[in-house]
């Protein structure tokens, strides 16, 4: 029973002459219109034992707006060390421009407080040392959500609508992306049965703040930019 006793004892010097493995949970929350790319934490401990700071660092990954991803931050100190830390991100501004963004060091992170907000008035520091709020760096945010479904029996490629990239969309599949409330054109790319490649566009399409779908369909009448010659898909994969 003694050596029981002394084994405990032992263990808990042990204990606290080591120090602890702390860990605590945060939450970051994208409250803005943007989709922020390749988010870390970053922060130094405060603590009065450790003077100079000792650095701890966690990737979240992408989180698109209005959602918010969390982190398990460890780091094996005593478990009342406080944090002051920062946020590194990535914005695609709507000129397409990829911008690195990077939060003042003022986020705390203890047992009491364990989630921090991004919204469109966040101050960052970005390039040159410029700090602005988000929505000033990335422009007017694009809050309608277009859905574009090729139901030809072609393929598209550099599918383009509101200066937003969709990319090369297959026959029967779609592209969905964030763009600006607005009229404009889809453009895209057909290669026909003779080999020859046209830049086309369809009939203005309006989105609205939501949820927007446009089907493009054999018949679907179309323009060819330059030659301004308008036909259905099939007609130009056909006869052109």
């Amino acid at each position: 029973m003694k050596k029981l006793l002394f084994l405990v004892i032992l263990f808990i010097l042990i204990s606290i002459g080591c120090g602890s493995f702390s860990s605590t949970n945060l939450k970051i929350i994208n409250n803005s219109d943007y989709a922020l790319l390749d988010v870390n934490f970053h922060a130094f401990n405060r603590s009065a034992d450790s003077p100079y700071g000792s650095k701890i660092s966690a990737a979240f990954g992408t989180i698109d707006r209005k959602k918010a991803s969390s982190r398990e931050i460890e780091d094996e100190y005593w478990p009342s060390y406080d944090y002051a830390g920062y946020i590194i991100f990535k914005l695609i501004a709507s000129n397409g421009n990829i911008i690195s963004c990077e939060t003042s060091m003022d986020i705390r992170i203890n047992k009491r407080k364990n989630e921090y907000t991004i919204n469109n008035n966040t101050i960052v520091e970005h390039s040159d040392n410029k700090r602005n709020a988000i929505i000033d760096i990335a422009g007017p945010p694009k809050t309608a959500v277009f859905t574009i479904y090729n139901m030809t029996y072609y393929d598209f490629t550099n599918v383009e609508y509101d200066s937003v990239v969709f990319g090369s969309i297959k026959s029967g599949k779609d592209s969905r992306k964030y763009v600006s409330s607005g009229t404009n054109f889809i453009y895209f790319n057909i290669q026909t049965k003779s080999g020859t490649d046209y830049r086309c566009r369809t009939e203005p399409f309006t989105c609205t703040k939501g949820n927007n779908t446009e089907y493009i369909s054999n018949h679907t009448s179309v323009t060819i930019v330059g030659g301004e010659t308008t036909r259905t898909v099939k007609y130009i994969y056909d006869n052109l």
